[in-house]
């Protein structure tokens, strides 16, 4: 893991991916699928998302979320996408206080 990215203009633009020296939006921390075939509730798939990508969270940073600066979400797949395969979430870390990141986030105890 470990790519960095930059959110495009609008909800609705894609990522760019970033070199990590670059300052960037974002970087990806841990990629998982859900299991199963039909597409989960929206609740579910948060639910499910908060629950692992907290836990890798802190080992990935070596932080509790708690006590860092930076804080994480999740990329989800949507209805389209999930009826051709991608069952895929990405988790994601960023800064609390929406600042840039600079620099890999992995064991920097932010």
């Amino acid at each position: 893991m470990g790519e960095c990215f930059q959110f495009g203009p609008n909800e609705d633009s894609a990522v760019t991916s970033v070199d990590c020296n670059q300052p960037h939006d974002g970087e990806y921390f841990h990629i998982f699928d859900f299991a199963g075939t039909s597409l989960p509730s929206d609740d579910e798939m948060d639910e499910e998302s908060d629950e692992i990508c907290g836990l890798i969270f802190e080992h990935y940073v070596g932080k509790p979320v708690a006590e860092s600066t930076l804080d994480y979400y999740w990329i989800l797949p949507d209805q389209e996408t999930w009826a051709k395969g991608d069952h895929t979430v990405q988790c994601y870390v960023f800064a609390k206080d929406d600042r840039k990141l600079t620099g890999s986030m992995r064991n920097s105890n932010m």
